[in-house]
């Protein structure tokens, strides 16, 4: 009876026990902080350098004004295209050009004159003191300060007929004045209105060569144009179009009149759509993938102190209750970093990195593992 009575306290008592042991590593596991957990892995830092800008044609040509006056016709407009010889404008017949032309070329025949003039008496003193040198009359300078001057004469003289010629040649043109395009396009601004009066060397258009091939500019900070290079790919989205387009860098060049002192970034791209894109914003991505790098983390891992970066990684022990796990430092060097990932070294093995907890924690700290 009594052998009875102590099997049914021995099986009370381990009893009691167990469910001690359970309820205590229960409420134990319980109060310690939950952590999340990530493994460090091999692979590549991708930076991400997002802009926006304009389309513009990627070649662009100016057609000025040959003449000063009142503009009269006008033959295209925005967006239309010409051809090379076709008549663009047309400006009013003014007199008072003519009659401006007319004076300059008076002025210029006069003073051909008297360059003429002066040359024959050059002429004349150079053949006559060639002989005087022959007869050592005089020294070989004073001949070449004669036929210096002379040449210098007959070199003026020449000027003066080019230009008598290109005046002779830019009034003949004023009975019609009449703009033609010396090149082939799509005009892309138009810079005159009939009833306009416009200088000599107005710009009128600015026309683009029909191309698949379009620009866009945008700027960086310096820390970033050492990220780029030329030929580098691109991704061009249009607002409000859903299809992304691939573009390269053209060319990276410091911008002088930028305030900010950044660099400027030209990227082309092809784009075969019926529909005009000239002058419509897009966003451009680029993204710098780096070499391989052995030991990756989440951002949210890299913690810092007065000593530098560290990581708290979970560390192992035999406790009361079995095994159980602690957070533990581990000193780091951030070799690069983007918006998700840092590259680091320290790790002489790799082991589970805490990436979040519920609870403040630190070196030595008591965790549990969050089961993902």
């Amino acid at each position: 009876m009594k052998r009875k009575a102590l099997k049914i306290i021995t099986i009370i008592f381990i009893t009691l026990v167990l469910i001690f042991t359970f309820f205590s590593k229960t409420i134990y596991n319980y109060s310690l902080p939950e952590v999340s957990t990530k493994m460090p892995s091999k692979g590549n830092i991708v930076n991400t350098i997002r802009a926006k800008g304009l389309i513009k044609p990627k070649k662009v040509h100016k057609i000025y004004s040959d003449y000063e006056g009142k503009v009269m016709n006008v033959y295209f407009d925005k967006d239309d295209e010409v051809k090379v010889g076709n008549t663009i404008l047309k400006l009013e017949d003014d007199n008072t050009e003519s009659s401006t032309l007319l004076l300059e070329i008076d002025k210029m025949n006069n003073n051909l004159s008297l360059l003429q003039n002066k040359a024959e008496k050059l002429k004349e003193s150079l053949e006559k003191n060639t002989v005087l040198f022959k007869q050592k009359a005089i020294i070989k300078s004073e001949l070449d300060n004669i036929r210096e001057e002379y040449d210098k004469v007959l070199a003026d003289i020449e000027n003066v007929k080019i230009d008598m010629d290109l005046k002779k040649k830019e009034l003949s043109k004023q009975g019609d004045k009449s703009i033609i395009a010396d090149k082939s396009g799509i005009i892309h601004l138009k810079n005159v209105d009939e009833g306009q009066y416009i200088n000599k060397n107005h710009v009128i258009y600015e026309i683009y060569e029909k191309s698949n091939t379009y620009e866009v500019d945008f700027h960086v900070c310096e820390e970033e144009s050492l990220l780029l290079s030329v030929g580098d790919v691109v991704e061009v989205a249009l607002f409000g179009n859903k299809n992304k387009i691939e573009g390269t860098i053209s060319s990276i060049t410091y911008d002088n009149e930028d305030e900010d002192n950044e660099f400027k970034i030209k990227i082309s791209f092809d784009y075969t759509g019926k529909e005009s894109i000239i002058g419509k914003p897009v966003e451009i991505t680029i993204k710098i993938v780096s070499q391989p790098f052995e030991a990756l983390v989440p951002n949210s891992a890299i913690k810092q102190d007065v000593k530098g970066y560290y990581v708290l990684v979970i560390g192992e022990t035999d406790g009361i209750f079995g095994k159980e796990y602690y957070a533990k430092k581990i000193n780091v060097r951030v070799i690069k970093s983007d918006e998700k990932n840092s590259a680091v070294e320290g790790f002489t093995y790799f082991r589970p990195v805490i990436i979040g907890s519920d609870k403040e924690i630190k070196n030595g700290s008591r965790v549990k593992i969050c089961q993902q």
